[in-house]
């Protein structure tokens, strides 16, 4: 009785007509939507420049996409994107271009032509077209949003016409939804795509590409500026580079003091041009060049701590860069970072340290060289330091630099000097006011310098002549280097030599240079003699006193000063 069957009825599992569109479009904004389109062409020009076996930097992505641009044109009920990138070819058009889900297949690629493409024209209307010609074929096509969803009843076709032997590619959106209407037709949404774009794609502006954002109805016509930061190159304080490899993607983290960032007492410095850099201080991200965070001061980026003024400055680039864009740790929009992910994670421990040897740095190298210029500089900070976290009032300094005037009841330490150290200091270099600057990308000469500089001469004298030589050793090598000669088994006579070419090249004084030519002989009692520093060490009787070592280092060290300025010199070209 049970097995008696009446009837058989039809049960639809597929999805409505509206579901795609509704599920791609949910989640971005009208500003995402056009950024897909933009992506696409830059995707285009990246292919082509790659085939053509392009110039590249060392994060292995083209080095300029100067010739390239990109207009993004809003009509009263319309939105065009139209460049001259690589266009389409045959099989990417009819497999590829609006077929959702396909991984892209874009080395170093920011966007995906199926969801990407989709998901704007969805966005924004409800009738399509396009043209676009890759110097072989041109194809034409038309069709509405019914037809995008990848029914039967309604295919799209493309026309094939005779190329125009150049490149192009013109998308059209037509049919603009009420909502989006409202968005392209606000001054203050249209202002603010102005600066979105400046910031998103500030990096292939710098390398050339021109986007240009064009509102006919309003009669704006506006070139986009690239206006992330780049690092300053001639401070005290230079770049510092840290490079990573984690899960098939290569990390390059990069920072320093902002490029227009002047510190007080510097030749050009403003309290009002700093004030207007204030906003751009901070960590950015990038994921093969598209920007998708900037200037962030937040914890969930990496920024442990409240924002201080002894950060002003600060920029901290993250450079993820990978061939598949797959792994890259952003979202589908590319609006936000992936904070969860393990990758991120591993990256984001690093920043803060960075960023706290940076403060450490700014305040030794321009902060503490006198009571009046740390003075100054408190009350720059205090005029234009309005970054926080959570809009908060800016903390005072937890770790102010005592004044030659101040001290503690606990500590009373004295100021930083502004004048040499007296030959019978206890210490035998201050890092603080020591003008050799060398940057912690040369990762060995930064360490035996920064050893050198936590030894005390009174204590330690033994271990400073002995580090001070291995210092003066690795310097001249990387001299020679940079001046491009073959060194000499002789630490003397290689000094002498590079004393001439610094004499010469105007860094050092011809005082200098005769000192350091004395100190070569092995006749007198040199520290530059292989034979007198070995005796000197070895010796059952060694019992050299802190201002003898002192001594030495105070007459080398204008050539040491010398040594580094050219070759930071040599770096920065």
């Amino acid at each position: 009785m049970n097995n008696i069957i009446i009837d058989r009825l039809s049960i639809d599992t597929g999805v409505s007509s509206t579901f795609l569109e509704e599920a791609l479009t949910k989640d971005i904004t009208t500003l995402e939507a056009i950024f897909d389109l933009v992506d696409n062409s830059i995707d285009a020009a990246r292919d082509l420049l790659i085939e053509q076996k392009c110039s590249r930097g060392d994060d292995n992505l083209p080095s300029s996409y100067s010739g390239f641009y990109i207009c993004i044109r809003i009509d009263e009920d319309s939105l065009r994107v139209l460049d001259n990138c690589s266009g389409i070819d045959r099989d990417t058009l009819s497999t590829r271009t609006l077929y959702t889900n396909k991984p892209s297949e874009h080395e170093y690629g920011i966007g995906l032509y199926g969801i990407g493409l989709k998901r704007s024209m969805l966005k924004m209307g409800t009738e399509f077209s396009f043209y676009v010609d890759n110097g072989i074929e041109g194809f034409k096509s038309h069709f509405n949003n019914k037809a995008i969803g990848g029914g039967k009843d309604s295919p799209v076709y493309a026309d094939v016409v005779p190329t125009k032997l150049r490149k192009k590619s013109l998308f059209n959106v037509s049919n603009i939804k009420s909502e989006i209407k409202n968005d392209f037709h606000n001054s203050k949404w249209f202002d603010n795509a102005i600066k979105e774009f400046s910031n998103r794609y500030s990096i292939y502006i710098k390398k050339g590409l021109k986007i240009v954002l064009h509102h006919v109805k309003n009669k704006v016509r506006k070139n986009i500026e690239g206006v992330s930061p780049s690092l300053k190159l001639d401070g005290k304080f230079l770049p510092t580079k840290k490079c990573l490899y984690i899960q098939g993607v290569d990390v390059i983290i990069e920072s320093g003091i902002h490029s227009e960032y002047i510190f007080p007492g510097e030749e050009g410095h403003s309290i009002a041009n700093n004030k207007k850099l204030t906003d751009s201080f901070g960590i950015y991200f990038s994921c093969n060049d598209r920007v998708i965070v900037a200037a962030s001061t937040e914890k969930v980026h990496g920024w442990a701590t409240k924002w201080h003024s002894e950060y002003n400055g600060y920029v901290c680039w993250v450079k993820f860069i990978s061939k598949n864009a797959g792994l890259l740790p952003w979202n589908t929009a590319k609006s936000a970072l992936r904070t969860d992910s393990a990758l991120f994670l591993e990256v984001r421990e690093q920043l803060q340290p960075i960023a706290d040897q940076y403060r450490s740095a700014i305040k030794q190298r321009y902060l503490s060289k006198s009571k009046n210029n740390f003075q100054n500089v408190e009350e720059a900070d205090n005029k234009i330091d309005n970054k926080s976290t959570k809009n908060e009032k800016v903390e005072k300094s937890e770790e102010k630099i005592p004044s030659k005037n101040i001290s503690s009841k606990k500590d009373k330490i004295k100021a930083r000097p502004n004048v040499d150290l007296p030959r019978n200091r206890d210490i035998l270099v201050d890092w603080g006011v020591t003008d050799i600057i060398i940057p912690e990308k040369r990762n060995k000469e930064y360490h035996i310098f920064y050893e050198l500089c936590q030894l005390k001469s009174k204590d330690e004298p033994i271990t400073c002549v002995v580090m001070l030589r291995v210092f003066l050793e690795t310097t001249t090598k990387e001299v020679m280097k940079c001046i491009n000669s073959k060194p000499q088994n002789s630490l003397a006579k290689n000094s002498a030599y590079i004393a001439s070419v610094l004499n010469e090249r105007k860094y050092i004084t011809e005082a200098v240079k005769l000192l350091i030519e004395r100190y070569g002989r092995t006749n007198e009692d040199s520290l530059l003699s292989i034979n007198n520093i070995q005796s000197l060490v070895h010796s059952v009787d060694f019992n050299t006193e802190k201002t003898l070592v002192n001594r030495y280092w105070d007459d080398l060290k204008p050539f040491l000063e010398g040594c580094w300025k050219l070759i930071n010199d040599y770096d920065i070209k």
